[in-house]
């Protein structure tokens, strides 16, 4: 992978004696829009060394917030811990670990985001000096931070490479199985007692387990037990040339075994069954992501549909209260002597007060009709006047109009007519 021309070899730079990074490889992680921390391999605390604005965005805090803290405090739920387990487990030999994880940033708001965590040697003698965290929005891009809170939680991702544990006391049968399955370009990892599969798979993602039954220590099925109490995602294969039927029994019935074969085996009917094994771990990983994508969007909607009904909410009690306001208006406008006529956006009779009804009681009902038809007087000069002077029904009135919208979001525009005269004009 790289970043913005800067391969994983070249953030050596950024894991040197010194302090302070090359400029250029900052700014460069600067602009990547992908989340990028870097870490100090330190398995005690894993001490978060730099973090990109993508990254600081990805958790709602400013650039550099985040430097100093543990991998294990960047959440409060499980989720921060296990991703310093995954920081363990490539620190341990070397390789890549994927993991999607679910967080919630600082204000609240819950992400979902694949961290791929990849070990940076510090030079020439290949010391590991740090860690870097690459984070990639996943789901649906950049409408992911408007998501809703969603439970914590850190889930194993399909890896780069499927990943085979084999266990068996015997060096020459743990040789031969490897020679045998090379072909298949499986991550293997090998254990030679019960005891130390465990301590193999706790410090590594491991998909199918193959191990033999009688071994000193830990036979095959308590281990296969455990490991299945413990690493319950997991695929689980016996084979042994031997057959404790009861212990075997036990085990398949408990679940902790997905096939028994036999010693000798048959180079591709094992080869098969383990195929097989892996195809459904990919099966599981798939549904469980889907299941978790499933989860989301629906929390999603269940969220954008809380929304929408707050919305809905303050958009009625807003109306109600225009209302309110508007009826107390109208009313008030009806005692005003001052005589008021009210245009919409149109030029129609939207509203008249009391007196202003008096004034054109001589013309019938005339709201809802067209002022310049109705009101030829007030429109002399071809629109709505500003302040002019006009004879109505031989009575002289100043017209003053007052356009509507400047302060709120009404249209149209008010009249008001002032008598100038009390005697009839001739």
């Amino acid at each position: 992978m790289r970043l913005l021309g800067y391969d994983y070899q070249d953030t050596v730079l950024l894991a040197g004696a010194a302090d302070a990074a090359p400029g250029a490889v900052l700014h460069a992680l600067s602009l990547c829009g992908e989340g990028v921390l870097l870490v100090d391999a330190d398995p005690a605390r894993f001490t978060i060394a730099y973090a990109n604005p993508a990254f600081c965005r990805l958790y709602g805090d400013a650039a550099g917030a985040l430097s100093g803290l543990a991998l294990a405090q960047l959440d409060t739920a499980g989720a921060g811990r296990k991703l310093a387990d995954a920081a363990a487990a490539a620190l341990a030999d070397g390789g890549e670990r994927s993991v999607i994880l679910q967080t919630r940033r600082s204000d609240g708001v819950a992400l979902c985001h694949q961290v791929r965590v990849s070990p940076v040697p510090a030079g020439p003698g290949r010391q590991v000096a740090r860690l870097v965290c690459v984070a990639s929005p996943q789901l649906i891009g950049d409408q992911l931070a408007a998501m809703p809170a969603v439970g914590h939680g850190l889930h194993l991702a399909q890896k780069q490479q499927r990943t085979l544990l084999l266990v068996d006391d015997e060096p020459n049968i743990v040789s031969a199985l490897k020679r045998l399955l090379r072909r298949d370009d499986y991550r293997i990892l090998t254990a030679h007692s019960g005891q130390e599969g465990l301590d193999v798979l706790a410090a590594n993602g491991v998909d199918v387990i193959v191990s033999d039954q009688r071994m000193p220590g830990m036979i095959g099925a308590d281990f296969l037990r455990a490991a299945k109490g413990l690493y319950p995602d997991t695929i689980r294969i016996m084979l042994s040339g031997y057959t404790e039927l009861q212990s075997v029994t036990d085990a398949v019935n408990e679940g902790a075994i997905f096939k028994f074969l036999t010693k000798p085996w048959d180079d591709e009917q094992l080869r098969s069954h383990i195929a097989e094994a892996f195809r459904l771990k990919e099966i599981a990983d798939d549904n469980e992501r889907l299941n978790l994508e499933l989860r989301t969007a629906n929390n999603a909607l269940a969220a954008t549909n809380r929304r929408m009904e707050a919305l809905l909410r303050q958009k009625q009690q807003q109306i109600s209260r225009d209302e309110v306001s508007l009826s107390v208006a109208r009313e008030l406008l009806q005692f005003v002597p001052l005589a008021v006529i009210g245009l919409d956006d149109m030029g129609m009779i939207a509203f008249l007060n009391a007196a202003a009804a008096q004034v054109f009681l001589r013309r019938g009902t005339i709201l809802g009709a067209e002022a310049s038809v109705v009101l030829p007087e007030l429109f002399a000069g071809g629109g709505v006047p500003g302040t002019i002077e006009a004879a109505i029904d031989g009575l002289r009135y100043q017209v003053v109009a007052h356009s509507m919208g400047e302060a709120s979001q009404s249209r149209g525009c008010l009249i008001t007519l002032s008598p100038r005269e009390v005697q009839s004009w001739r």
